[in-house]
């Protein structure tokens, strides 16, 4: 039914394979433009806007001169960034579910004192100094 097909005419011919190729090009150019902006959009992922909170206290308390107010300032962003009850879990490993619960919130207050005081000495003013 079908007419028979040469072998010459089965091959693709270059002016096919360029054309393919200019349209890839486009589309990656296009794509490489225009989804860092759609990425950008500070309302699409919830994970974005923590950061970016994080990072927002981050700079302020950098800023900031007395240790206690960068203590106080970051432990509720991090305790909001981040899950440190988990956190906690993971680093205890195996035996957390042979802790008892009191000895499971010692351990996470601690845990969360160790997160927030490297915080704050990261972002001291002391130290950003050393670092330049």
């Amino acid at each position: 039914m079908w007419p028979a097909r040469s072998k010459a005419s089965m091959i693709r011919s270059p002016s096919c394979d360029s054309w393919r190729a200019g349209i890839a090009v486009c589309l990656g150019l296009a794509l490489s433009l225009f989804l860092p902006v759609a990425l950008r959009g500070e309302g699409a992922d919830p994970a974005a806007a923590r950061v970016n909170t994080l990072y927002d206290a981050l700079l302020q308390t950098m800023k900031q001169a007395k240790s206690k107010g960068r203590y106080d300032k970051l432990a509720p962003v991090l305790a909001k960034t981040y899950d440190l009850r988990l956190m906690s879990r993971i680093a205890v490993g195996r035996d957390w579910d042979a802790l008892s619960a009191p000895q499971r919130q010692g351990i996470v207050n601690a845990f969360t004192r160790m997160t927030t005081a490297t915080y704050v000495s990261t972002a001291s003013p002391a130290r950003r100094l050393k670092s330049n």
